[in-house]
């Protein structure tokens, strides 16, 4: 048998104690109670191993030192039973020292589980009897309480769910130790439907009573059998001691090498894959929510870029309004003026010129600023020029010039109006240049937000989803605490959304492949340890990239989620290898790593694509183009989210995602739970 751990868990719904072969990460700081355990436990020898009669309980007896060194009897008693399950550390004398789940008096009425009261097993379930100790005479009088010859002893045991009620529910109401499940498998043994009327019996429960003593006589043999409940995607759905006929062909049962391989199945597997999903729907649901704020941002700024494209019109009204200072005063609520700006012949383009050359805008902003109304040297000047240009704007009114309707604030005076004008425009003007920085950064970070989404679904494991996630805190997406952040590194990369002159976008990240002993001065990568990072410690676990054989037997190398991408392109992979990725879409990067002083065939390029094609974006779709070059034409995106990159001198070719023959490439398994 291969290396396992004893595994207790006293977890609502999956209560139990087991033999497991799957690996545990322990958290970054021990739960009080697990340092309990280490303390009073370190060392100790299990003396035995108990289970009282007809209860989900385990007991544990220890023989361990105490502070001392003289040994001492300890027990350590899991009790499976349902929402409240615990686990209770017991000593010599029969107190409790502490316990997983601390129950007191208002809690539960009968017993309460302290450090210091005396241990008390729970209290049996009234009303219901031990299925071990029925007799035939038990059995008669109990089945027919309704009779009036019944005894007083068994009056009540069937009244709730007899005569009406189904077989299943009667036993389960009536005898303890008894499951749902074994319930309904009685009643299909003996009338053919797991639910059956009770008041359809119409054999005075022979053939109830001879399945449940068969099954009582099985549980006393010790003939228990580990018989797995299976669904069509060979997933456990139940499980059980005994064989079960009841589902017919809707579901397959298998019978498993042992009872922990079993229950390791159901519930551990079973945990992680949920868990597993858990992560994903949560890291993925956050990741849309920052996706989707961003979308929305970006809609309000390119909104904002386009009223700022048409802010020469707020200079020209102000222009307007200071010519036509004269016409003016506080209290209007608009001005109607020739548009001198509009092409409407000479005499409009002489009167906006001269407009523009007497300094008319200039003059009535700086009086507007300096808050003096009328009494300036300037403002003289902007009234002398403004009736300059009413001149030239009648001129050209007779030439058919175009007539301006400008809106006023009444609470403001002409030169005020002006100058508010004047400030829009300098505003507008001003956010198109922040606009378009904040607008590239942000389609920058959409498309940062959007290969993280392919990388999530690209991810197969929980070590996947770990870096992912951690790649996230690091980027400020999410919040994690605890320890094992630091000193990893974590990158991201942005897949063929940019482009610089001719050169593409792509994706990044970080994982080591090639062991130290790279090809000499040629890898960035150094010694670099596979799975470790560039400075920082190496508490956070790295997995490892996807190693696949090509037919022609070179290695090809793709990593799964953005922090191998990174360390893949920029530390890894030599300047001579070839790197892949599928043409503006989210994906892996893939690089073939071919002999040294040798090439790659077509073949195995085009195998590199496929595993390219395949994990992008395009999965599941047609034909994908595929980008590759040498490794020599990457470089990291300047000023880009970690893991973008630019490459250039590369070339196309067409592919199509195939699942079965990137399965039969790789070589570093199926990447499952």
């Amino acid at each position: 048998m291969p290396p396992c751990q004893l595994l207790i868990s006293a977890g609502t719904g999956d209560a139990r104690v087991h033999l497991t072969e799957y690996k545990f990460e322990n958290p970054a700081a021990p739960p009080m109670f697990c340092m309990l355990l280490r303390k009073h436990l370190m060392g100790a020898k299990i003396a035995g191993i108990a289970q009282p009669d007809a209860e989900r309980i385990i007991e544990f007896e220890f023989e361990a030192p105490d502070a001392m060194g003289v040994l001492a009897g300890k027990r350590l008693v899991v009790e499976m039973i349902g929402r409240i399950s615990n686990i209770v550390l017991v000593d010599d004398k029969g107190l409790i020292i502490d316990c997983l789940r601390r129950i007191s008096d208002d809690q539960m009425a009968k017993r309460a589980v302290l450090p210091g009261l005396i241990y008390n097993l729970p209290p049996p379930q009234e009303g219901k009897l031990d299925p071990m100790t029925i007799t035939d005479d038990i059995w008669r009088k109990m089945f027919n309480v309704n009779h009036a010859d019944a005894d007083a002893e068994y009056a009540g045991l069937g009244e709730a769910s007899y005569p009406g009620g189904t077989v299943d529910k009667w036993l389960l109401t009536n005898f303890s130790s008894l499951s749902p499940l074994i319930c309904r498998e009685i009643s299909a043994r003996a009338y053919g439907e797991t639910d059956f009327r009770i008041e359809n019996v119409r054999d005075g429960g022979a053939a109830l009573r001879d399945e449940l003593f068969a099954l009582i006589e099985i549980v006393k043999a010790g003939d228990y059998e580990p018989w797995a409940i299976m669904d069509a995607d060979g997933r456990s759905k139940d499980f059980s001691f005994m064989r079960i006929s009841q589902y017919g062909d809707a579901y397959n049962l298998s019978r498993a090498a042992g009872f922990s391989v079993m229950l390791d199945e159901h519930f551990t597997r079973e945990a992680r894959i949920a868990r597993f999903k858990q992560r994903i729907s949560a890291t993925s649901r956050s990741v849309r929510t920052a996706r989707d704020r961003l979308v929305r941002k970006l809609a309000t700024q390119h909104d904002e870029l386009a009223r700022s494209a048409d802010r020469d019109r707020l200079r020209e009204n102000g222009d307007i309004i200071t010519a036509n200072m004269h016409l003016l005063a506080k209290g209007r609520h608009e001005l109607v003026a020739p548009d001198f700006f509009a092409e409407a012949g000479e005499a409009g383009e002489d009167a906006a010129e001269a407009a523009e050359a007497s300094g008319v805008a200039e003059a009535a902003g700086d009086v507007a600023e300096a808050g003096v109304a009328e009494a300036s040297v300037d403002a003289a000047d902007a009234v002398e020029a403004a009736e300059a240009a009413v001149d030239a704007a009648e001129a050209a009114e007779a030439s058919g010039v175009v007539m301006r309707t400008i809106a006023l604030d009444p609470l403001k005076t002409p030169q005020q109006n002006a100058a508010k004008y004047y400030k829009d425009y300098t505003k507008a003007k001003n956010a198109e240049r922040f606009l378009t920085e904040q607008i590239e950064q942000g389609e920058s970070e959409l498309q940062y937000l959007e290969s993280v989404l392919v990388q999530i679904d690209l991810a197969e494991n929980e070590l996947d989803m770990e870096e992912i996630r951690r790649e996230l805190a690091m980027t400020g997406y999410l919040k994690m605490h605890g320890k094992g952040m630091g000193g990893s590194s974590a990158g991201i990369a942005i897949n063929g959304a940019s482009r610089a002159g001719n050169a593409r976008g792509g994706n990044s990240q970080a994982v080591n492949i090639k062991g130290g002993g790279a090809k000499a001065g040629k890898p960035k990568g150094g010694n670099a340890r596979a799975g470790s990072s560039k400075g920082g410690s190496a508490k956070a676990r790295l997995s490892r990239p996807m190693r696949f054989l090509s037919s022609g037997g070179c290695t090809i190398y793709a990593g799964k989620n953005n922090t191998q991408n990174e360390e893949l392109s920029h530390k890894l992979a030599a300047r001579s290898d070839i790197w892949l990725h599928a043409q503006k879409l989210h994906g892996s990067h893939v690089v073939i790593c071919p002999e040294e002083g040798t090439a790659p065939d077509d073949n195995t390029i085009f195998e590199a694509a496929t595993i390219a094609a395949y994990y992008s974006s395009a999965r599941g779709g047609g034909k994908t183009p595929v980008d590759y070059t040498q490794i020599k034409f990457l470089k990291k995106a300047r000023g880009g989210k970690p893991g973008m990159v630019l490459y250039t001198d590369y070339k196309t070719i067409i592919v199509t995602p195939d699942e079965e023959l990137v399965n039969r490439l790789r070589q570093d398994g199926s990447g499952s739970i």
